[in-house]
């Protein structure tokens, strides 16, 4: 809402034409203003119908009225953790600030350049706390909407990693080896029945004056 920084004038002239002042009006053209802008104009002396009355007999002690126009937008920002000189947010694998977000109202000329607010700043150890809200820092003329008692934030630094030892690499050659060498004969089934087939006879022999004896042919 415009203000201005005077909230009344004084007008002196015939009561006639006095009377039918209703207002002192000014106008100004927002088309083209994207941000707060302090505006320096005069004032329309208007009738109930909003029409200017201007009478050569009427004095008015100050017309000249400066006025301030808020341009305001909202927006939403993230609550983040900044770090120390010498910290990096790779010395923790998580950080975590609750709520995370919160809603301002403000300037467009401002709040295009917020996107973020630190709410702690990180030494390189773990943190589990609790920050009052009402300490942290806004850029001025920024109006929080959603303000929250407090802010928890969370860090946990990471673990180390242990860098494995070195590899050694070393090329075997692959030898190939002839298994025909070592191959043993095999019978054929057939074979194998053939010479049981073929067994040695024992013949028995009576020899004349001589004990019996047994002789070894072969079919």
């Amino acid at each position: 809402q415009p203000t201005s920084d005077v909230e009344f004038i004084t007008v002196k002239g015939p009561s006639d034409v006095v009377d039918r002042i209703k207002a002192a009006k000014v106008y100004i053209n927002l088309g083209t203003v994207m941000t707060s802008t302090v505006i320096r104009t005069e004032a329309v002396l208007v009738d109930k119908s909003d029409n200017p009355i201007d009478s050569v007999y009427l004095t008015v002690d100050n017309k000249s009225v400066t006025v301030t126009v808020p341009v305001t937008m909202e927006k939403t920002v993230s609550f983040v953790c900044s770090y120390l000189p010498g910290v990096s947010a790779d010395e923790y694998s998580s950080v975590v600030v609750t709520p995370a977000t919160v809603k301002v109202k403000g300037d467009p000329k401002i709040l295009n350049e917020l996107d973020t607010v630190s709410v702690y700043a990180l030494d390189g150890t773990e943190v589990d706390r609790q920050i009052a809200f009402s300490t942290l820092l806004f850029p001025s003329g920024v109006e929080v909407l959603s303000a929250h008692e407090y802010i928890r934030v969370i860090a946990v630094v990471a673990e180390e990693t242990t860098v494995p030892e070195e590899t050694t690499v070393n090329t075997v050659p692959v030898e190939t080896d002839d298994v025909t060498k070592n191959r043993r004969k095999r019978i054929q089934p057939e074979q194998k029945m053939r010479k049981k087939q073929n067994p040695l006879h024992l013949k028995r022999k009576t020899i004349t004056g001589a004990f019996p004896r047994w002789i070894l042919d072969s079919e």
